[in-house]
């Protein structure tokens, strides 16, 4: 876990820049009142030159003083967010979590079981509890490697490794932060591909262009010549008309707010990443291809801006009246194009970031974690469940199945959500909350909450036929994991313990690992199984746990004793 030794350096930063940003604040408004007061005097007291010139002087004042405080303002907002990020750690550390905004429901896949068992996404769930992705690529990335991972390299764990213990990860955090709920939502395949080709102009284009060029000659005619200036609203009718009804290239329809919004965002955030110097090779391989866009995130924040200028309905009208402006517009914005602009790879790196500042939250935030290794067993030293406050860890070595007994209440389920948890962040490229973790390649199927589909309408039974209809599939081409909760809790005892030994009988012909848990004893006989149990212990009338795996068949249940302690049965 790491101490965060720069905090209260940050807080008096912050406080410095507040006092800075203060004063430029009444500086601004200043000057915007001696504009406004100027102008008064000019109209009312018609000293033009005099009050003309103040007016000037004042505005063009105001704007250098809002173009040399801006830097002040945004250092500000960076604190602010990275402050923030301090508390956002301290509160994973509680475990207090469960309000952070980003649950990542919509990634939720109902046929992939295992992301309900084991709280993958929706609220207190291990991407609410991970997630540092804000951007609409590492949003969908980061829900990708805990979904249906691929292979992000050893050079990734590496880096998830090495960022677990620096507090430098909070200066990206907080730029990172910026990007609120409505930004990550955005289409960035739409964001990209509206600068990543080239601009048509069409020849119909030429029309409202030759006719602001004609209105021009025109006027030169009207102040030189001084012929008849009516015919000026011709020109501005052919403007207007010509600009709005030929010029509907899909470029002017697109919501360009939200993206320039965007475009804003990434190119601050890549000055950040371009700021923050960490001595990691496959980081700096990162940060170079993301500091190498930037001049083009430059451009298409540009292009954005053009584009979010026409968004207001009475200036576009203007605009279009005055010079034919959606001519003029498509025309810049073919030059500016040309042949498209490329940031895929730069928008791609930034999302690996996120996924690895995500996954680095599991060190950072927990007293120790690992890189898992291959190996031909699974082999997991002091296991704890990252979403469990006071975990008890613990360590499990085997290949082939465990047949798992205890009392209720006393850790198994907890157990198998841990072991789950492992082997899913190993296969997404994070970091492991173990001492040191261990497994061959394998795929996770899980069967922990069958019983959750009732409110669906479907029974117990049936819903873990379902699941091991599933399992059954995969296990003929797949090396898998498969943990299974009580099973067959659906249907009665004799029919049960025939139907696990025969599922038993089957992973164990195709060689699988898998750990089930039951209550009943008859399974810790099954052939080529390992037996494993929690157990309670009583004291004075009371039951505790200690919540520690141990080797053997559990041989007593706690079911009868708590039913006393309750008053139900005597």
């Amino acid at each position: 876990m790491l101490s965060f030794l720069n905090k209260e350096k940050t807080n008096e930063e912050l406080n410095k820049l507040k006092r800075i940003t203060t004063f430029f604040s009444i500086v601004r408004l200043v000057f915007a009142l001696a504009v406004i007061v100027f102008l008064v005097c000019l109209f009312s007291l018609q000293e033009y030159i005099i009050y003309g010139s103040l007016s000037i002087l004042a505005f063009v004042l105001f704007l250098v003083i809002v173009f040399l405080s801006n830097p002040f303002y945004k250092r500000e907002e960076l604190l602010k967010n990275k402050i923030k990020c301090y508390l956002r750690h301290l509160q994973r550390r509680e475990k207090n979590y469960s309000h952070f905004a980003d649950t990542g429901i919509e990634f939720m896949d109902k046929e992939d079981y295992k992301l309900a068992d084991l709280d993958v996404f929706g609220s207190k769930s291990l991407y609410q509890y991970l997630s540092e992705a804000k951007t609409p690529m590492g949003r969908n990335l980061l829900a990708n490697q805990l979904k249906k991972p691929k292979d992000l390299g050893n050079q990734f764990k590496e880096l998830v490794y090495y960022l677990k213990d620096k507090e430098e990860c909070l200066d990206l955090e907080a730029s990172l932060a910026v990007f609120k709920k409505g930004s990550n939502l955005l289409k960035t395949d739409e964001f990209i591909s509206l600068v990543s080709t080239k601009v048509p102009f069409k020849m119909k284009y030429l029309i409202p262009l030759l006719s602001f060029i004609g209105m021009i000659i025109y006027l030169v005619f009207v102040f030189t010549l001084k012929i008849n200036p009516y015919y000026i609203f011709l020109f501005l009718a052919i403007n207007l008309i010509s600009s709005m009804v030929l010029v509907n290239d899909k470029l002017l329809s697109k919501d360009s707010s939200s993206y320039y919004y965007l475009s804003d965002l990434y190119y601050d955030l890549t000055k950040t990443i371009d700021d923050t110097k960490l001595d990691n090779k496959y980081y700096k391989e990162l940060r170079e291809k993301i500091v190498l866009d930037r001049e083009n995130l430059k451009k298409i924040r540009s292009i954005y801006a053009l584009l979010n200028a026409r968004r207001n309905i009475i200036i576009n009208i203007i605009l279009n009246l005055l010079c034919g402006f959606n001519s003029i517009l498509i025309l810049i914005l073919k030059l500016r194009i040309k042949d498209g602009i490329k940031i895929n790879e730069s928008l791609e790196a930034i999302s690996i970031l996120e996924v690895a500042l995500s996954f680095k939250n599991i060190g950072f935030d927990n007293e120790y974690a690992t890189v898992g290794e291959e190996s031909d067993d699974i082999n997991g030293v002091d296991m704890y469940h990252p979403l469990v406050k006071n975990c008890i860890p613990n360590s499990i070595e085997f290949e082939g199945g465990i047949i798992l007994t205890g009392s209720n209440m006393s850790g198994k389920t907890t157990f198998m959500r841990t072991l789950a948890i492992c082997l899913l962040l190993h296969n997404a490229g994070s970091i492991i909350p173990a001492a040191k973790f261990f497994t061959p390649t394998l795929s996770l199927y899980t069967s922990l909450r069958a019983n959750d589909m009732l409110s669906e309408g479907v029974s117990t039974f049936y819903a873990e036929i379902k699941r091991m209809k599933l399992i059954n599939e995969r296990i003929k081409n797949e090396k898998c994991l498969i943990l299974v909760d009580e099973i067959f809790k659906g249907t009665n005892a004799m029919e049960r313990i025939d139907a696990s030994k025969r599922v038993i009988e089957k992973f164990n012909l195709n060689q699988q690992f898998f750990i089930i848990s039951t209550h009943d004893f008859e399974l810790c006989d099954t052939k080529d199984i390992i037996n494993y149990h929690f157990e309670e212990c009583y004291l004075d009338d009371k039951i505790t746990f200690d919540y520690k795996i141990k080797e053997g068949p559990g041989k007593k249940g706690n079911a009868i004793y708590l039913l006393k302690l309750s008053g139900i049965i005597e």
